[in-house]
């Protein structure tokens, strides 16, 4: 039912953003597919990996009714100099409400292309109207500055000063650290942002990431 309603919901919104009605029989067969890599997938031979294991035991968890989680993620392109962003913003029902991805030239050090990530994620959400936020970003150490009462005096303390100036501005908002397993669609736009472009994407999931959300909402 819950993969039903997720092709459902997508086509609408793809309809909604000027591409072509999907007929009925195209979103079924869609469906079908994603049923049966749901059914390959949990009948696969039990791994003897340990890692492995604990990796597929991972659970993404919803924010609470009222509130949306954001989950923010940077990449560094060490030959191009470059840093990338992924940003995913969902609901309580694990809806994508809104993504982004972006990217920055001459930034290399991983700890500053972390905070500035979290500085864009938290933007975007002011711009979206977002009010009631939980952020989750897989950088211990930024998310150690954020959080900590001091005023940060490294290299990156002008960005944390920055995010928590803008976290302020909202009615809740919190920061938390998460492991990489939990961060994957952020991840996976981050590393992608090169070739994505800089882009924001209103209610409809980017398509390198929908499988994710899909199987996100499928563990909930």
């Amino acid at each position: 039912m819950v993969v039903s309603m997720w092709h459902i919901w997508d086509a609408r919104n793809r309809f909604r953003e000027g591409e072509p009605m999907m007929h009925p029989r195209s979103v079924a067969e869609k469906v079908l597919a994603y049923i049966q890599m749901i059914v390959t997938h949990l009948y696969n031979p039990p791994t003897s990996h340990r890692r492995e294991i604990s990796s597929s035991m991972l659970k993404w968890s919803p924010p609470p009714t009222g509130m949306v989680l954001v989950n923010v993620d940077a990449a560094i392109f060490s030959v191009s100099r470059r840093m990338g962003v992924g940003v995913v913003i969902r609901d309580h029902n694990g809806v994508c409400l809104t993504a982004c991805s972006e990217y920055q030239e001459e930034v290399t050090s991983p700890e500053i292309a972390e905070a500035l990530a979290l500085r864009r994620a938290i933007t975007l959400a002011k711009d979206e109207g977002f009010t009631n936020i939980i952020i989750n970003s897989d950088c211990l150490s930024v998310v150690n500055r954020v959080n900590a009462v001091e005023d940060d005096r490294s290299l990156c303390g002008p960005v944390i000063h920055d995010v928590r100036k803008l976290m302020a501005s909202f009615t809740s908002c919190s920061i938390n650290h998460v492991v990489r397993g939990l961060n994957v669609a952020a991840h996976t736009i981050a590393k992608l942002s090169v070739s994505l472009g800089c882009v924001v994407w209103q209610g409809v999931s980017p398509d390198c990431i929908r499988e994710i959300l899909c199987n996100d909402i499928m563990i909930m």
